[in-house]
C-alpha cells in the first residue's frame, strides 16, 4: 500500500490529538465525579448530624431517644433502656440529680446525656459510664465529632479541645436548634435587645435574623416555627428571618414539628390539651386532654410528661390515636412512702425494744426487791 506524502505524519498527529482530547475529557469527568462525591459526602455528614432518631426532640429537653432497636429515656434515678414497645426496661446509667437526665444523644455505640449540669457518656449496654464535663452542660447536641453545650462551648467527644463559642449565652433550651452547619437561638444583643440569631457551628458568622423574644422554637425544612412572648401565639418565618406569618392565634407552648404537623400544648375549653396543627396553620386538632410538656416524637409515637404532676412518669400515644399508654412509671413517690413507712417501723421497733428493755429492768428490780424481803423475813 502506498501513502501520499505526509499522510503518515498526519495520522500520527490525529492520533495524538485524539489522545489529548480523550485525556482532557476523562480529566473533566474525574473532576466532576470527585466534586459530586465530595458533595454527597458533605450532604451525608450534614444529614447524619441531624437525623438520628430523637434529635429533633432535643429542643424539648431530649428525654427520649432511639436507635434502630431500643428506646433510651429519662428516669428520676438516671438513664433507662427498653425495647421499642417499652418492654424489658433496665436502668443503665446513674444520673447526677433527682431531675433525671436530659438531652439524650445516641451515637454509634455511645449515649451522651446531661444530668445535674454535668455531661456524661455511657455504652449502650450500660458499661463504661464516664463524666466528660462538669461545667454548664445544658442544651446538649452531639454533631459529628463535637458535643455542643448550647451556644456556650463545644468539646470533643473524648472531653478534649474545649472551645468557647458565644459570649452572652442567655439562649434558653426551648429555642436552641442545631441544623446542619447552623445554630439557631434566642438571645440578647449588645444593647440588651431580645432577638433570634443564627451562627455557624464553629461560632462564626453570627447574625440577627429577627427582633423580638420567643419562648419556644423549632427549625424544620428551612422554616422557623416559634412562639412570640408577647401574645404566646404561633408563627413561622424563613430561616433567614423573612416571610413571617401568623399560624395560630391561641396560647401555645412546647412545640415539636414532625412531618407536616406541629404538635404542641394548647387550650380547648379553657383546659390544656395535647394538640396539633398543620404547618400552614390549618386543620387544628385536639389529641388528648393532658397538660403535655417535653413533647417528643419518634416513629409515629408521641412521648410526653404531664405538667404539675407529682411524679415524673412518661406517657406515649400513637399518632392518630387518642388513648395514652404508660412508658415509664416514676415510683419515686411510692418509694419515698415505703421508705418513710420502713423508717417509722424501725422507729416503732426501737421504741418497743426500749419499752421491752425497761420492762425487763423493772422486773429484775422487782425480783431483787422480793429476794431482799424474803431474806429479811
Amino acid at each position: 500500500m502506498k501513502y501520499l506524502k505526509g499522510e503518515g505524519s498526519m495520522n500520527s498527529r490525529n492520533t495524538f490529538l485524539m489522545f489529548v482530547l480523550a485525556s482532557f475529557i476523562l480529566l473533566i469527568f474525574s473532576a466532576c465525579s470527585d466534586q459530586d462525591n465530595n458533595q454527597r459526602k458533605k450532604e451525608t455528614q450534614n444529614k447524619s448530624a441531624t437525623t438520628f432518631k430523637g434529635d429533633t426532640n432535643l429542643v424539648n429537653g431530649g428525654t427520649v431517644a432511639s436507635d434502630e432497636d431500643s428506646l433510651y429515656f429519662s428516669g428520676m434515678d438516671g438513664l433507662y433502656k427498653s425495647e421499642m414497645d417499652g418492654s424489658e426496661q433496665e436502668h443503665i446509667a446513674k444520673g447526677n440529680s433527682d431531675d433525671g437526665v436530659h438531652w439524650i444523644n445516641v451515637r454509634d455505640d455511645w449515649i451522651f446525656f446531661s444530668s445535674g449540669n454535668k455531661l456524661y457518656k455511657v455504652k449502650k449496654d450500660g458499661s463504661q459510664q464516664q463524666q466528660i464535663e462538669s461545667n454548664n452542660a445544658k442544651y446538649v447536641y452531639v454533631i459529628n465529632d463535637w458535643i455542643y453545650a448550647g451556644t456556650d462551648y463545644r468539646i470533643k467527644k473524648d472531653g478534649s479541645n474545649k472551645e468557647h463559642l458565644h459570649t452572652r449565652n442567655s439562649a434558653p433550651g426551648y429555642t436552641l436548634n442545631i441544623v446542619g452547619d447552623w445554630i439557631y437561638f434566642y438571645d440578647t444583643d449588645e444593647e440588651d435587645e431580645e432577638a433570634i440569631f443564627k451562627m455557624r457551628t464553629d461560632g462564626s458568622k453570627k447574625e440577627k435574623i429577627y427582633s423580638g423574644r420567643t419562648d419556644y422554637m423549632n427549625v424544620n425544612k428551612n422554616w422557623i416555627y416559634f412562639v412570640k412572648y408577647d401574645d404566646n401565639a404561633l408563627y413561622k418565618m424563613k430561616d433567614d428571618g423573612s416571610e413571617e406569618q401568623l399560624l395560630l392565634d391561641e396560647k401555645v407552648s412546647n412545640i415539636n414539628v414532625y412531618d407536616d404537623w406541629i404538635y404542641y400544648n394548647g387550650k380547648s375549653n379553657d383546659e390544656h390539651n395535647l394538640k396539633r396543627v398543620k404547618t400552614d396553620g390549618s386543620n387544628n386538632q385536639s389529641i388528648i386532654s393532658d397538660n403535655a410538656v417535653n413533647i417528643q416524637i419518634i416513629d409515629n409515637w408521641i412521648y410526653y410528661k404531664i405538667n404539675n404532676q407529682s411524679d415524673d412518669s412518661i406517657y406515649k400515644i400513637k399518632i392518630g390515636d387518642s388513648e395514652r399508654e404508660l412508658l415509664y412509671e416514676d415510683s419515686t413517690e411510692s418509694d419515698m412512702d415505703e421508705k418513710e413507712n420502713e423508717e417509722q417501723g424501725e422507729k416503732n421497733d426501737e421504741e418497743n425494744d426500749e419499752q421491752t428493755q425497761d420492762k425487763t429492768d423493772q422486773e429484775i428490780e422487782e425480783q431483787i426487791d422480793e429476794s431482799i424481803k424474803k431474806r429479811e423475813e
